[in-house]
């Protein structure tokens, strides 16, 4: 095998194992980038990158994007947050290279990648299970088995981890896998799916679970019916979904007391024109209500509309608004919530107080424009489903502000664009010579 064909099999090896370090410690990605960095390098293929990415637009979407980041430096007023902001923002510049223009990903390779991610959200759930069952067994707590908990030790919380088991289980169901799970190992198909399922309802994100229920499901059930599937596989999978929602709805449960939590609670509490002489009990409803509101306060108090505040300040804004309202941090323990430094939880709206209305329609239009494209690709609708989560996401999340959202997000996202533009990368390659 040749050299340049050697650090490209490596080039993809990495790419793999990013795809599978996703769920763990965020020091396992990071690894995982620079060894698709390094063997970029090693290949010099710099002639050609520069012709893909000049050759992809939505590329320089991301470039753009971060691109206003690192220049509203220039009007923060915390440089060094300004600085450390736009640091963990490379990814928006690199992945695109290395992975978008840089890399070749053929169909099977695609289905590698993918089967990568289940396996390694998977492998990451069967350890919470563990894990979460020795701490029961410590002091009989059933609690370790839900949300936060569940997930104890892992950089990424429990919302974050839902997205990944979302996308992983809607992987196992809706791709059409040519390579992976078939023949002898078809059962291993429905082991996943069975443990992906159990840990998505476990991590109790309402969100996520609705966008099971109403997307993936039905998506699921038009792909048996087109394929004339009637396997044993697909029936069990409806009777364990059938089966947990009963057990839910029926029986105590912290994931139906996170919805019933929702639905009881008067939003109206996010808006009192200020709490100096109440002590306002937050849900986690209401506390991104009253962030939303504190956050459009500052866009007309500051006139943010035309550059932002900078990505240096939008945290020192924030916490001063809640100082107006009444909320010191010595008044946030009387309220049994933590609001000091929290980011805004949805990444339109950071978007737009940090780089005003030019970063809010740019960052629209990079989670808009995937789906003009979609027909283009093969696998379309896993990727349609992944871009309408991600699209759902960033409104209760800022997932853009940690790497447990950046790598996730950008990764997959270059490899859609990829798709897109260079079509001929989905046909399955032959064995390299010897």
């Amino acid at each position: 095998m040749r050299w340049s064909a050697r650090l490209e099999q490596a080039q993809h090896l990495g790419c793999c194992l990013l795809a599978a370090t996703i769920p763990l410690i965020f020091i396992w990605s990071t690894l995982s980038i620079w060894t698709i960095i390094l063997c970029w390098l090693l290949s010099a293929r710099f002639r050609s990158t520069w012709r893909h990415f000049r050759a992809q637009p939505a590329y320089w979407l991301w470039a753009i994007y971060f691109g206003l980041h690192a220049v509203s430096y220039f009007w923060s007023t915390d440089k060094d947050q300004s600085v450390f902001d736009s640091v963990s923002k490379l990814s928006f510049i690199i992945l695109p290279v290395v992975v978008g223009a840089g890399t070749n990903i053929c169909a099977r390779r695609l289905e590698q990648i993918l089967g990568c991610f289940v396996l390694g959200v998977s492998a990451v759930a069967l350890f919470c299970f563990a894990q979460a069952f020795v701490f029961w067994r410590g002091d009989g707590d059933h609690g370790h088995f839900f949300y936060h908990e569940l997930v104890k030790g892992f950089d990424a919380n429990a919302v974050y981890m839902a997205w990944y088991a979302l996308s992983a289980l809607s992987a196992v169901l809706l791709i059409n896998w040519m390579h992976l799970f078939q023949g002898k190992w078809i059962f291993l198909q429905w082991l996943l799916t069975a443990i992906l399922l159990v840990f998505l309802v476990m991590l109790s994100s309402r969100l996520l679970l609705a966008l099971f229920l109403v997307v993936t499901i039905p998506a699921y059930l038009v792909k048996m019916i087109r394929s004339g599937q009637r396997s044993w596989g697909s029936v069990f999978a409806i009777i364990l979904v059938i089966g947990i929602g009963v057990t839910l709805a029926l029986t105590g449960n912290p994931v139906k007391n996170r919805f019933k939590d929702v639905m009881h609670r008067d939003v109206q509490v996010a808006y009192l024109p200020d709490y100096h002489d109440t002590i306002p009990h937050f849900n986690n409803l209401t506390l991104r209500l009253f962030v939303w509101r504190c956050g459009m306060d500052n866009m007309r108090n500051h006139q943010l509309w035309l550059k932002g505040c900078g990505n240096g300040d939008e945290h020192h804004i924030q916490n001063a608004r809640f100082e107006e309202l009444g909320i010191t941090p010595d008044r946030q323990d009387q309220f049994n919530v933590i609001l000091h430094n929290i980011n805004l939880h949805n990444m339109y709206m950071q978007s737009l107080i940090v780089l005003g209305l030019p970063g809010l329609a740019v960052f629209l239009s990079m989670m808009l424009a995937p789906f003009f494209f979609i027909r283009k690709v093969k696998q379309q609708t896993w990727f349609f489903f992944f871009h309408i989560a991600s699209l759902l996401f960033m409104m209760q999340e800022s997932a853009l502000q940690t790497q447990a959202g950046v790598i996730f997000f950008t990764f997959f996202s270059c490899i859609y664009w990829q798709a897109v533009k260079r079509p001929s990368n989905l046909i399955i390659l032959p064995p390299a010579k010897r």
